[in-house]
């Protein structure tokens, strides 16, 4: 794509639904393979992303599913294998978080490159440097990397720069890790704190989330749970924005 068209429109009226945050959903469903028991999410909008989840998870033993209320329940007690499909994985751009989720439980994962929208480019060098310090090591092929700890211990990270996913990454690497982890100059964003809320609901150790701080004390396990998801802030701004622009209320 390389314009949007956009034409005059009258005025924009009426009540629209919010659906749940995308950025939000994708970091739950891996933050949920955590958990030691099934986990229950409202709110996981029905998008192209979660289907490829859905079929990476199916292909792994994760169990997704959607009941006719659009609740989706997630169970990772039968995962047999953490080697993502490298080209599924790279359709789209957080199957890093999975990294993070599976890593202390199972010692090794493999996950294609970040893929999703060609608008920038995609670096995880953040996300490299706080799994490294934690004790993991990467191994990169052409089209996936593997990531492998014998044991994943906590550290005091600074990020040098403020990212939203290297913060979500870390945090769910760190829940499971021995002792305790600082994250310094950690992002501030809602999808942060939404994942650590989560995280806490099933006995996560996290304190500071939505500060640039954040402290995380390693648990030996986790336990089930249902978690709303947080309406999607950006397709809620579109629709304030464009009401605005086309005089509408």
């Amino acid at each position: 794509m390389k314009a949007i068209r956009v034409d005059y429109s009258p005025n924009i009226n009426g009540v629209v639904q919010i659906p749940g945050s995308k950025n939000s959903s994708l970091a739950l469903l891996a933050a949920a393979c955590l958990s030691d028991e099934t986990i229950t999410f409202k709110g996981i909008p029905n998008i192209a992303d979660f289907r490829v989840i859905c079929e990476m998870g199916e292909e792994v033993g994760l169990t997704i599913k959607r009941d006719l209320t659009g609740d989706v329940s997630i169970d990772p007690r039968s995962i047999s294998s953490t080697d993502f499909d490298s080209e599924k994985s790279s359709s789209f751009r957080t199957a890093y978080y999975f990294v993070g989720a599976l890593l202390a439980k199972y010692g090794k994962v493999s996950v294609g490159y970040p893929g999703g929208d060609n608008f920038v480019s995609r670096p995880i060098d953040q996300h490299i440097k706080a799994l490294e310090m934690m004790g993991a090591k990467f191994t990169y092929h052409k089209d996936y990397y593997e990531v492998e700890a014998k044991e994943l211990h906590g550290a005091t990270i600074y990020f040098d720069t403020i990212t939203s996913g290297a913060t979500i990454n870390a945090m769910l690497a760190a829940v499971r890790a021995k002792g305790k982890t600082v994250l310094l100059n950690a992002a501030r964003d809602p999808e942060v704190i939404d994942t650590a809320i989560f995280l806490k609901t099933i006995g996560a150790n996290i304190s500071g989330a939505g500060t640039d701080t954040i402290r995380i004390i390693g648990v030996n396990q986790l336990t089930g749970g249902t978690h709303r998801v947080i309406p999607d802030r950006l397709i809620a701004g579109s629709f304030l924005i464009a009401a605005g622009v086309a005089g509408g209320v």
